[in-house]
């Protein structure tokens, strides 16, 4: 969508990829300090402030230290990260529709709608997919920003597979086990990339 929303500026559109993009080339850590500081209790960060102000005070809360919130809380920036890698490769994409298909389309009065799920959406199918499985398997491989944000707390109600992997082999020290985790990381990936193929293809047949 917002590749699509991109297609249609007429100024600024190098200044809002470069916006959009800038998460994909920041050093890792410092997006996790970044994010570390804006949900902050003490002192207050930014998220708790902006609430204050708007007046949903009530909310504030420490989000990364709230069981209820920090799973979330620690997606939100690896969202960020490659939100603006994913656009780029779609915006490509939709340059690339031929420019008759859509005349053809607006000449038989074709909404910006339909233009968008008749026209554009389709012709870029192998784009999408591909984009689809790179954020489903990074996501399911995520490690670097939940890691350095949270360590995996409080408890373990924000530890993943990826971050168990890495206490189990550096901090008890127990190499056979975590070996094993990582192979079924790679296992879980295979399955969800063939999961996606196979819904997908689905979805064609019908």
């Amino acid at each position: 969508m917002v590749a699509s929303l991109l297609t249609s500026l007429r100024r600024g559109r190098e200044l809002v990829k470069t916006l959009y993009l800038l998460p994909a080339v920041i050093s890792t850590v410092a997006i996790a300090f970044l994010f570390v500081r804006i949900y902050s209790i003490d002192p207050v960060g930014l998220l708790n402030q902006l609430l204050h102000w708007i007046g949903l005070g009530s909310l504030e809360r420490p989000w990364l230290s709230d069981v209820t919130t920090v799973l979330a809380a620690v997606s939100a920036p690896e969202g960020w990260r490659f939100t603006g890698l994913y656009m780029l490769i779609i915006y490509a994409a939709l340059l690339a529709v031929p420019k008759e298909l859509e005349e053809a389309a607006v000449l038989d009065g074709a909404s910006r709608w339909t233009l968008f799920t008749k026209i554009r959406f389709p012709y870029i199918r192998p784009v999408w997919i591909t984009t689809t499985i790179m954020a489903t398997t990074y996501g399911l491989r995520g490690f670097d920003i939940p890691y350095l944000m949270t360590n995996g707390g409080p408890g373990q109600s924000s530890e993943l597979l990826t971050t168990y992997m890495y206490k189990t082999a550096f901090t008890s020290t127990d190499f056979g086990y975590a070996s094993t985790i990582s192979v079924f990381i790679v296992i879980e990936c295979l399955v969800a990339v063939g999961l996606i193929l196979f819904l997908l293809k689905r979805k064609a047949d019908s």
